[in-house]
């Protein structure tokens, strides 16, 4: 799979993606907002980029605006603890799907716009 980790999220944690056999972006495109979930949701749509962020505002900022997305979103409420967990748990991430990973267990919620 295809990841961009914002600035939230440490980089051992892209590494480790990598280790795992994903392709890990941590860069924007000048013209992408980093400041607003909408666009880099946009942005991640059009570049089939699923997104991992530590950051429970933008996060929050998704839910309550209605943002659509339709890839996957890794939001790590415990960052030290290994994002494998979420492949272990769920091999396969489906889209439209927010995977929380917290200290005990990887919990999924559904995004909104999304028609699954």
């Amino acid at each position: 799979m295809r990841f961009f980790t914002d600035s939230s999220v440490d980089a051992a944690v892209a590494g480790r993606l990598g280790q795992l056999g994903h392709h890990v972006e941590t860069n924007l495109p000048e013209d992408v907002d980093a400041s607003s979930p909408t666009e880099l949701c946009q942005w991640m749509a059009k570049s089939g980029m699923q997104w991992v962020t530590a950051d429970k505002a933008s996060v929050a900022s998704i839910y309550e605006k209605g943002t659509a997305f339709h890839g996957s979103i890794i939001f790590l409420q415990a960052p030290t603890e290994d994002i494998a967990a979420v492949f272990e748990r769920y091999p396969a991430l489906k889209p439209g799907r927010l995977y929380t990973l917290t200290a005990r267990k990887v919990k999924v919620r559904q995004l909104p716009g999304a028609d699954i």
